[in-house]
């Protein structure tokens, strides 16, 4: 049976095709971790920083805020690359994130919020 999903909101609703509710999951955990990258290659978050991916090891959704420019892939190293420019945010919501890696040519403030 196909399904719809709504990742990234409290609480998340799951309907079937014709939009009856099969159930809702709470999620309750969440993460947050902040760190100066430095100069970094495919800084991997999930092994270096202790905060992430510590109460959850699957984020549906993901904040990322940086006061410099930054380049991140989701889940592996070899996925292609994400811009975030200096000064914004950038959020996902539709995909399932195991690690994150930062990739900075300045030293940037980073901030993961992940659930």
């Amino acid at each position: 049976m196909a399904k719809i999903t709504s990742f990234g909101k409290t609480p998340i609703s799951v309907c079937a095709e014709d939009g009856s509710k099969l159930s809702v999951v709470l999620n309750t955990a969440y993460d947050n971790c902040e760190f100066a990258s430095g100069v970094v290659s495919d800084y991997d978050v999930a092994t270096n920083e202790a905060s992430a991916f510590n109460n959850i090891t699957i984020a549906r959704y993901v904040s990322i805020r940086t006061d410099a420019a930054i380049s991140v892939k989701f889940n592996s190293t070899s996925n292609d690359s994400i811009t975030i420019e200096a000064n914004s945010s950038f959020n996902v919501d539709t995909l399932e994130v195991t690690n994150v890696y930062v990739t900075a040519t300045a030293s940037a403030n980073v901030k993961i919020f992940m659930t």
